[in-house]
């Protein structure tokens, strides 16, 4: 296989599963992506251990219990995805993890978020995907029971089998909705981010593949339920608007007219298009006040005011 089908591959699957994805030949990289744009690498701490297991196809627990999943392609290349997201978040690991990453202190809170709304995948869904590209690519059966699983070697045995259990239980129990809950609310939140810093781009890349995301229940029936989703998303991005230097009033008045567009709406497909579209324009206002051109600046609006 050619290295640009692999790159494409890659991207395809970092887009499909909302997740990181490499491409390494030997100890070169010649390919990441993350549709959340995690930069440094978080896999950094981990990824010795990936180039030199022997395995063809595997999984690694991070100490926040998060997933590492690697295989090897038909040239030989190594394909590595994740993280998913944090399942065990405790401050000593967290510390070591940021420290070892080199993260500046200003910069961890938002770092973190990023690694809060990675995918939520379990380990045995993990194996299933990578035994199935296994297949794929080698055009022969690969069984899901030769992915090796690597579990953190201070866990208990018991610890281990109590883990597995609950990877088995459907997706729909109280711990899963409470994970997407919190995975919805860190997707929330980078878009906010992104909104206040007007960094549009990364806004355009990010609805290029979104994340499962769990939105409260506030109408009883779907068109009712994403215009409210619409109303509540322009009061909260408004909000992020202003704090990033957009003018009150006109920031209120956007807000007044998208509430007002959507109400017309009939068609939950064009009701999420419309949000999209007014996320992404209030991003690119305050994009023009950190970046202006002539008469858009806001010394110009002073002086003309």
């Amino acid at each position: 296989m050619d290295t640009e089908t692999c790159i494409e591959m890659c991207r395809g699957l970092a887009k499909a599963y909302s997740i990181a994805a490499r491409l390494y030949e030997g100890e070169v990289s010649l390919f990441y992506y993350s549709v959340s744009h995690i930069r440094p690498d978080p896999l950094g701490p981990h990824l010795r251990q990936i180039l030199d297991c022997e395995a063809e196809a595997g999984i690694i627990t991070t100490a926040l219990y998060q997933f590492y999943g690697f295989l090897t392609l038909p040239g030989g290349q190594r394909m590595i995805l994740g993280p998913t997201r944090i399942s065990q978040e405790d401050s000593k690991n967290t510390e070591l993890l940021l420290a070892m990453l080199d993260i500046r202190q200003e910069e961890r809170e938002n770092y973190l978020r990023l690694l809060r709304s990675a995918p939520i995948i379990s380990g045995d869904r993990f194996a299933w995907l990578l035994a199935s590209l296994m297949t794929a690519l080698h055009g022969k059966a690969f069984p899901v029971e030769k992915v090796w699983f690597q579990i953190r070697p201070e866990s208990s045995q018991s610890a281990i089998q109590s883990e597995y259990a609950r990877q088995q239980l459907d997706t729909a129990n109280d711990e899963d909705i409470r994970q997407t809950v919190a995975q919805s609310y860190a997707w929330e939140q980078m878009v906010i981010s992104y909104v206040e810093n007007g960094q549009t781009e990364l806004l355009r890349e990010l609805f290029s593949a979104p994340p499962k995301v769990q939105a409260g229940r506030i109408a009883h029936d779907g068109l009712r339920q994403i215009k409210n989703m619409g109303i509540c998303t322009a009061t909260g991005i408004s909000r992020a608007a202003i704090r990033g230097g957009l003018d009150p009033q006109l920031a209120f008045s956007m807000s007044d007219l998208y509430i007002q567009k959507l109400e017309l709406m009939r068609d939950v497909s064009t009701v999420e298009r419309l949000i999209q579209e007014m996320i992404l324009d209030f991003s690119e206002q305050v994009e023009k006040v950190y970046h202006p051109t002539g008469g858009e600046s806001r010394f110009y609006r002073m002086c003309a005011r």
